[in-house]
């Protein structure tokens, strides 16, 4: 065999293994024992370097998998960020997060995955065709058209399966949703007071009837093109191996082919299934690939962040002009034409009845919403020109619906910000959540989560739990929006004066539905149908707007009663 055919086996396992087998059987014919000996050291060694060199292909295949997992989510995460909250309030938009996340972002690793093996298969498949050319022609070239025709209906099948995923999104997402409720700890209590769960798994169950049904169907077919595959493959190989035979009987073949041809068999069907699977891969994984570029492409182009920053003496005066908002792709208006100035150092109030448009101006000054129409300007500067993450440099918040973190007592609170911090064991002091603390087996460190813990807090002392969130840091903006809805009035009084202390000297918006909470604010806006009905302090209002007087006497009539 002339030198640069040896050469070749260096890069091919198989057409190696062949070689030395082909070689071997051919020096024991010629009775050269010797030789013979030297080639099946040689064979083994070969087996025991390959041997690591799969054991290093396959550590390095798993390192650069987990890196582009990790570098996938962490870039769609980190992009998804700056986009503004009520992006994800618009259902098409949550069904595009969630097919991506749930499909199209894999696409890169199932194609990392099947290509780091596709150049070895398509190399042992070539020399593969290259050892059956020099016996016989025909038989190759039937052998190429065969493979072609199993490539092109793999690839087919692949972008059928694209199709269908595509096709069924709508129902995994709402079976998804379905096991929440079934599993999740926060539905137990309630689904079992009403008794909800059967009916909730009989449409489960019609639900992955009408999935699997689609891909049962899909599956069988699939299953039919790879087994004639093989079934084609086995008969080639068994009129190889009759060609073979007849070669040897006519004695212009050695036996050593037909020992080469037995190794090349194994190699054989994995390098072609190898490369079925990258085509089957490729057909329905480049299409999702694209999908996630375009999105990628979509969310850069609703990500409004800015280059500007403020100044080191900041001071929080809020100016707020001509500001409208709609729902997302809706037209439902939330706020219109909102005008109002907010000094450093004031706290104000917004108050008015439920759907009014108090929170979602609280939103909008943190930047969680965009204005549809308008501007609010922080220290002169018009937020949606900032650049991300400045704005919540300077601004602490507490929700209305109040976000409960498994993560430890202590995270709970931090969420891993920076910054000037104001001394924990004073804060928990203030908050009334020492007992909470001590009674915790792991203090601090212990997750607040049935599901990842031991402890779940009730609905007052996570309220406590967010307002330490909210000023476990020094910040120049407070936004509180019902702060202290579940909690007794007695705790709210002390909470309201502890806020007094926390936020002396800060700019303060105050969300509340108890009026006599907020009766000490420096100015209450009274919001109705989106707009600024009124403005003034508590008696201001009493005497000038009666929709006000209305809600606070009916509340103070409401508490009378409880007192009773």
């Amino acid at each position: 065999m002339p030198d640069a055919f040896a050469q070749m086996c260096v890069w091919d396992r198989p057409f190696c293994n062949a070689w030395l087998m082909n070689r071997f059987t051919d020096l024991l014919q010629s009775e050269t024992s010797g030789k013979a000996l030297q080639c099946l050291v040689h064979l083994a060694v070969f087996q025991v370097f390959m041997m690591c060199v799969s054991v290093l292909n396959t550590y390095i295949n798993s390192l650069y998998y987990n890196k582009i997992l990790m570098y996938s989510y962490s870039f769609l995460a980190e992009k998804v960020q700056h986009i503004s909250s009520e992006y994800f309030e618009v259902e098409e938009n949550q069904r595009k997060i969630d097919y991506i996340v749930g499909n199209a972002i894999w696409s890169p690793f199932r194609i990392f995955n099947v290509s780091m093996n596709i150049v070895q298969a398509f190399i042992c498949l070539f020399s593969f065709i290259f050892f059956i050319l020099r016996s016989n022609g025909l038989i190759t070239v039937f052998f190429l058209i065969a493979i072609l025709i199993y490539l092109f209906v793999i690839g087919k099948q692949g972008r059928k399966t694209y199709s269908l995923s595509n096709d069924l999104q709508d129902k995994e997402r709402e079976m998804k949703n379905i096991s929440s409720i079934l599993y999740e700890t926060k539905y137990a209590k309630e689904l079992r007071v009403y008794q909800y769960g059967e009916y909730l798994i009989r449409i489960w169950k019609d639900l992955m009837l009408s999935l699997i049904k689609p891909q049962l169907r899909l599956n069988t077919k699939n299953s039919v093109v790879r087994n004639c595959y093989r079934m084609g493959l086995n008969i080639f190989i068994l009129m190889y191996f009759i060609t073979i035979g007849v070669g040897i009987a006519e004695g212009v073949m050695t036996a050593g082919m037909l020992s080469a041809m037995a190794v090349y068999v194994a190699d054989l069907n994995y390098a072609v299934s190898t490369i079925g699977s990258f085509v089957e891969t490729m057909g329905g994984n480049v299409e999702l690939l694209a999908v996630l570029f375009d999105y990628i492409e979509e969310i850069e182009s609703h990500d409004r962040t800015g280059t500007l920053c403020f100044s080191d003496s900041f001071k929080g005066d809020i100016q707020v002009r001509n500001l409208s908002f709609s729902c997302p792709h809706t037209d439902k208006v939330v706020l219109k034409n909102i005008n109002l100035d907010i000094k450093k150092g004031e706290h104000v109030a917004f108050v008015g009845k439920n759907g009014a448009g108090k929170t979602t101006l609280a939103y909008l000054i943190a930047g969680v919403y965009q204005p549809t129409e308008g501007d609010i300007c922080i220290d002169g500067i018009n937020i949606a020109q900032l650049r991300s993450g400045e704005l919540s440099g300077h601004i602490a918040m507490v929700s209305q619906k109040i976000q409960k973190f498994g993560l430890s007592f202590e995270d709970n609170i931090l969420l891993g910000r920076s910054g000037k911090q104001n001394d924990m064991d004073e804060l928990i002091l203030d908050m009334g959540l020492e007992n909470v603390v001590r009674s915790l087996e792991n203090g601090r460190e212990e997750i607040l989560s049935k599901e990842f813990g031991k402890t779940e807090l009730s609905g007052g002392e996570w309220q406590k739990l967010a307002l330490a969130r909210c000023f476990a840091f020094e910040k120049a903006i407070y936004l509180l929006d019902e702060p202290t809805s579940a909690l007794d009035p007695n705790i709210e009084y002390k909470l309201f004066q502890l806020f007094e202390k926390y936020s002396r000297n800060k700019t303060s918006i105050i969300i509340s539905h108890r009026l006599g909470a907020i009766r000490q604010c420096d100015r209450t806006y009274f919001l109705n149908e989106g707009s600024i009905m009124n403005v003034g302090t508590h008696d201001q209002l009493m005497s000038e707007c009666p929709e006000y007087a209305e809600l606070y006497h009916a509340q103070a009539k409401w508490f009378k009663m409880e007192d009773e």
